[in-house]
């Protein structure tokens, strides 16, 4: 069997396993096993879906066939960045609106829309100055 067909097979399986410990998490008894259940399932599924993207069961190299250049790696890095300083202000905004709504929850919006905008700040800064060293 192909590692194509046995992904698809395993995923097809760790849906179907999902399902199953979805019904043991409803029954209070059996809700530790269902979750632990859950997490295997999780797991499977996860692996089944890299199997798809091999060839054949003999590839070592990961990703199959690619080979990636630092300049590749560099805009990677800066459009996640990017992604980022724009995810931090929809954060922080969700904050605002939580604070008038008056959950508690508001506080670790801030700090996180906060931290992960100072996180894509130092990235772009440490991308253009390594940019700038290699030219």
């Amino acid at each position: 069997m192909s590692p194509k067909v046995a992904g698809w097979f395993g995923m097809a399986a760790a849906a179907v396993i999902a399902g199953a410990a979805g019904l043991l998490i409803a029954n209070s008894a059996a809700s530790i096993l269902g979750a632990l259940v859950l997490v295997g399932a999780t797991i499977l599924f996860s692996v089944a879906a890299v199997w798809t993207l091999r060839r054949t069961w003999a590839d070592k190299v990961w990703p199959p066939g690619v080979s990636v250049s630092a300049s590749r790696i560099r805009r990677r890095q800066r459009i996640g960045a990017i992604v980022q300083c724009v995810l931090s202000p929809l954060m922080i905004a969700l904050s605002v609106v939580l604070i008038v709504a008056g959950s508690t929850w508001a506080v670790v919006y801030i700090f996180l829309g906060v931290i992960n905008g100072v996180t894509a700040l130092w990235t772009l800064k440490v991308l253009r100055d390594s940019a700038s060293r290699s030219e």
